[in-house]
């Protein structure tokens, strides 16, 4: 029998990883995170994100088909980083960078003397597989001006870009420590320049877990509960056995010690649904992640916004209806019932 480990190592952040990497997240280990960011103070997984604009993006001059350089990928890299000289807030920044995601960029290109300006995209919204998906543990980021580092739990990148990060304590510790700390961790003197990307956040243990955004107070901070996901699919997804190389990853570093607790307790059988599985699958698999940021995050008079669960899937099922039509030709009515205070007007923004 394996002894049971209540530290939030053991029942919730290895847990998190596995369930991750079972939803396409390829692990990074710490060494390597560490390497690719460049140093402590930065955030971006620069080589990744050039890379990945060089695949997702060409142009076309003159009916011919072109590729994009590495000195393009380059400055399409440095667009995205906001001014250190600009001190426009930690929201209206994230809004800056979140337009930019969305929208693109433009680079300039002269072929044969002709000087032209081609749209650069850093995601590929439509075609989430297009993407790459990373996820790492104990991210070490430096304060604003000290030499001292908060550590985040887990932060996914999409890209390169750090999407989402997640606070993960045990089942003896409130949730609501994991909501402070992403709070604390926004302030101007803590780690802000992480939460200029940050799109989701997630505080989570064994049996709950809530979500916010940047700048979201402690009140507004949600639980999601999904319409469609059905346990058993979340069963069979985190229940598939890692690869070796995807151990050596996960167990590295600071997890290098979890690793016989872990192989033991996969001889014990398969591990049951918990609510973080069921948050992480809702939000975090890669093509939901992107739709909850692209369609059902607004920015509402200088506070960010995202979707509860009943806004999200209202606007699906209205997005549906709309797209379907009678033996007649009309479309079907519908109603969506709303009590007061519950998002009327943000359900029609984000339908």
């Amino acid at each position: 029998m394996n002894t049971f480990n209540t530290t939030e190592k053991y029942v919730s952040q290895v847990p998190a990883m596995l369930t991750l990497m079972r939803m396409g997240y390829q692990c990074l280990s710490q060494k390597d995170a560490e390497k690719m960011r460049g140093g402590l103070r930065r955030v971006l997984l620069e080589d990744i994100l050039a890379e990945q604009i060089l695949k997702i993006n060409k142009f076309t001059y003159r009916g011919t088909e072109y590729q994009f350089g590495a000195g393009d990928a380059e400055e399409a890299v440095r667009k995205l980083k906001p001014s250190p000289i600009e001190q426009r807030g930690l929201v209206r920044t994230n809004q800056d960078i979140y337009d930019q995601m969305l929208l693109g960029t433009t680079i300039e290109k002269t072929i044969d003397g002709d000087r032209k300006s081609y749209s650069v995209k850093y995601i590929d919204w439509n075609n989430p597989a297009n993407n790459v998906y990373h996820a790492t543990v104990e991210v070490s980021v430096e304060r604003t001006g000290s030499n001292a580092t908060r550590r985040c739990d887990i932060v996914l990148f999409v890209n390169g870009i750090p999407f989402t990060v997640i606070e993960n304590k045990s089942p003896t510790e409130s949730v609501q420590q994991a909501v402070t700390q992403h709070i604390r961790n926004q302030a101007h003197d803590e780690i802000p320049h992480l939460f200029h990307y940050a799109q989701i956040l997630i505080a989570a243990n064994k049996n709950e877990a809530f979500y916010g955004t940047v700048g979201t107070s402690k009140k507004y901070w949600l639980t999601w509960k999904d319409e469609e996901d059905q346990d058993a699919d979340i069963y069979a997804k985190i229940n598939i056995p890692l690869e070796e190389s995807e151990k050596e990853e996960l167990f590295s570093g600071d997890f290098a010690d979890a690793r016989p607790f872990f192989e033991a307790l996969n001889t014990e059988g398969p591990r049951a649904v918990t609510a973080q599985d069921r948050t992480l699958y809702a939000l975090c698999r890669p093509e939901r992640l992107l739709e909850m940021v692209r369609i059902f995050s607004v920015f509402d008079g200088g506070v960010r916004k995202m979707a509860r669960y009943q806004q999200f899937f209202g606007v699906r099922e209205t997005m549906r209806r709309l797209r379907e039509f009678d033996h007649d030709g009309k479309r079907r009515g519908g109603v969506i019932w709303h009590t007061q205070g519950s998002g009327k007007s943000l359900t029609m923004v984000m339908l």
